[in-house]
């Protein structure tokens, strides 16, 4: 996983993403980044290689990077709007 904090919206940044090789998960944040993705790369080498492209992107101000060592859930069927919730 990878954080990133960018000047102004992070134009270059989302696309960069969107486009980017070995970006398997990409999200607009509020809060400490900007941005957070998951990068996902056959060797430890190419993921440096990524994070150093990113950071290289105009308006990239910071990227902090971790490792997961085991994934414990993971979910993304989900929706955040629940039909109960907000019904009328």
């Amino acid at each position: 996983m990878t954080g990133a904090s960018s000047e102004c919206c992070g134009a270059s940044l989302v696309a960069d993403l969107r486009a980017g090789r070995g970006v398997d998960f990409a999200a607009r944040a509020l809060g400490r980044f900007d941005v957070i993705a998951t990068l996902v790369e056959p060797s430890a080498g190419a993921l440096y290689a990524s994070l150093e492209r990113l950071r290289a992107l105009p308006g990239v101000t910071r990227i902090e990077a971790w490792l997961h060592l085991a994934v414990l859930k993971e979910d993304y069927a989900r929706t955040l709007r629940d039909p109960h919730v907000f019904s009328a």
